[in-house]
Parts: structure tokens; C-alpha cells; sequence
């Protein structure tokens, strides 16, 4: 009898129960996402120039972020208070995701910096320059809007998941076929 037993909680074991409701992972799929992105890259446009970007998760660049804090006196508060040293953590996040450029010129750079051209001869105006890290991060420090732009594109998913933008454009165009 008692072998009956069993088997029969055995059987209401696995019987499937409708009332249950199925227990959601959210932070593993949350977690699968963000490794999912990981080593993804994009080519995005600033100003008719072109900047291939390493997506930086979220999670990375609070590290780099704690990298850049240091303790400052404030003699308002009259204490020791956190601050980000902006400048370093510029540094780091530019290293970390601009990889590449395209079309980045005398004639392109003139147009987001106060550079003056004048000597540059009209030949070369449009010769792209040899990619320089260097270079990338006095852009962030004097063209306007390009540091906060880098901030925004290399932790923005939707910069590095083309097949999403792609099935989105396909039920777009299949909604406007309707």
C-alpha cells in the first residue's frame, strides 16, 4: 500500500496546476539583456560625422564613475563630500567606447569647434583624419553638445539592437499596408 502511496503523490506531483502562477525571472532576464549588448557596436552620426561606439552597460559605467570620485573638502558644508572628477571620468568613458570615426575633417570640425581653417588648404578640407583617441576626448571637452551626446549614445540600447529597429520598421510598414 504504502508503494501505492507514492507513486500516486508522485502523479499529483506532476499533474500541471492551473490555479499556479508561473514565477518570472525578472532579473535574469534583465541581467541576459545587458550580456546580450555587451560587445555590440554602432556607428552613429554627430554633426555629419560618423563615431563607431562600444555599448557601455549601465553597470560599467557606475564603475567607471566610482573610479572618478574623490573625497573634497567643502567648506560650505564644512566637511568632506564626494565629488566625480569630471575630467578623468571623460577620459575613461572615451577610451572605453569610441573605437572609430568617418568623415571627421578640417571642414566637419570647423562646424562644431572654433577652429579656424583659413590655412587649411580647400584640397584638403575634406580629407578625413586619421582616427586619434586623443582628439575624440578634446571633442568632448570643446564641441558643444558632443560630450553629452557620447554619454547618451553609449548606454542608449536602441542604438545597438538593429533587429529590433528592423521589426519595427517591418510593423510600421506592415500597419500602413493595412
Amino acid at each position: 500500500m504504502k508503494r501505492n502511496d507514492k507513486t500516486t503523490a508522485k502523479a499529483a506531483a506532476t499533474e500541471p496546476k492551473e490555479d499556479v502562477p508561473v514565477a518570472i525571472n525578472i532579473n535574469g532576464m534583465i541581467e541576459q539583456a545587458g550580456k546580450k549588448l555587451e560587445g555590440l557596436q554602432s556607428w552613429v552620426e554627430f554633426e555629419e560625422m560618423g563615431f563607431l561606439f562600444n555599448f557601455l552597460p549601465r553597470a560599467k559605467f557606475k564603475k567607471l564613475a566610482q573610479n572618478c570620485t574623490m573625497m573634497k573638502y567643502d567648506p560650505g558644508q564644512r566637511q568632506r563630500v564626494e565629488t566625480v572628477d569630471s575630467e578623468k571620468l571623460n577620459d575613461l568613458l572615451v577610451r572605453a567606447v569610441v573605437v572609430d570615426w568617418k568623415k571627421v575633417n578640417p571642414r566637419n570640425l570647423s562646424k562644431v569647434t572654433s577652429i579656424n581653417v583659413s590655412s587649411v588648404p580647400e584640397d584638403r578640407l575634406d580629407e578625413d583624419l586619421e582616427f586619434d583617441i586623443d582628439t575624440v576626448k578634446l571633442l568632448a571637452e570643446h564641441a558643444y553638445g558632443f560630450e553629452q551626446f557620447l554619454q547618451d549614445v553609449c548606454m542608449d540600447q536602441s542604438y545597438f539592437q538593429p533587429e529590433a529597429e528592423e521589426e519595427l520598421k517591418n510593423s510600421e510598414a506592415s500597419q500602413t499596408g493595412n
